[in-house]
This record gives C-alpha cells, sequence and structure tokens, in this order.
C-alpha cells in the first residue's frame, strides 16, 4: 500500500512540474487572454489521483503562471479548482460538468471579487 502512495506521489509530482513548465510560457490567443495548458497536469491528478494529490499537482504547476503573471490569485483559484473537481469526480460527475460548476459557481465570481477589490486599492 505504501508502494502506490509514494507512486501516486512521485507522478503528481511529475505532472506538476510538466505543468509547471508548460505554465511559463501561456499561449496569447487575442487581447489579453492567454489558453493556459499546463493546469491540464491537475485536472488529471485530480481525476486519477483524488482531490489532495490534484491540489498538490495544482500547487507546483501553478506556481508557473504565479513566475508569468506575478499574481497571487491563481494558487487559490486552481487550488480551489484542483480540490472541487477530485471531489466531484469521487461523487462520479464528469469532470468536464463538475469544471464547468466550479468556474461558473465558485471562480467566475472569486474572480470578480479579487479584481475588484484590487482596482479600489490602486
Amino acid at each position: 500500500m505504501e508502494k502506490i502512495k509514494q507512486q501516486k506521489l512521485l507522478l503528481a509530482s511529475a505532472l506538476g512540474l510538466l505543468g509547471l513548465v508548460v505554465n511559463l510560457y501561456p499561449l496569447p490567443l487575442f487581447a489579453n487572454i492567454q489558453l493556459i495548458l499546463g493546469n491540464a497536469s491537475f485536472v488529471a491528478s485530480a481525476v486519477l489521483f483524488g482531490p489532495w494529490y490534484g491540489l498538490y499537482t495544482a500547487i507546483i504547476a501553478v506556481s508557473g503562471l504565479f513566475i508569468a503573471w506575478g499574481s497571487p490569485h491563481v494558487y487559490l483559484l486552481f487550488s480551489l479548482e484542483a480540490l472541487f473537481l477530485g471531489l466531484a469526480h469521487r461523487k462520479g460527475v464528469y469532470s468536464l460538468y463538475s469544471s464547468m460548476i466550479f468556474w461558473l459557481v465558485i471562480g467566475i465570481p472569486l474572480f470578480y471579487l479579487y479584481n475588484s477589490q484590487l482596482k479600489h486599492s490602486q
């Protein structure tokens, strides 16, 4: 049993490092919109191994976005998304649906609050 946990942790770490490197260079689409491909690593980890491994992978992978953007909100939003996806997958909810639910119900309102507080503080 201990060997399985070590393998999960090793794979979650590898996914996190892969996500970190990919997130260092988000792909510009148009205007100020960027495609963030590295976050697929924590989505995979959350679905395959559960919410806590997903959180661990997200913290590593999102560090690349923090370096690229310099904004700490990515740790809160994407860590919560990893937990949400892992817990929803345990309940049998398809990952695409749980991601859409997260962003509509939690992610967008949290980002709006963060952005409005950021504008007021300047």
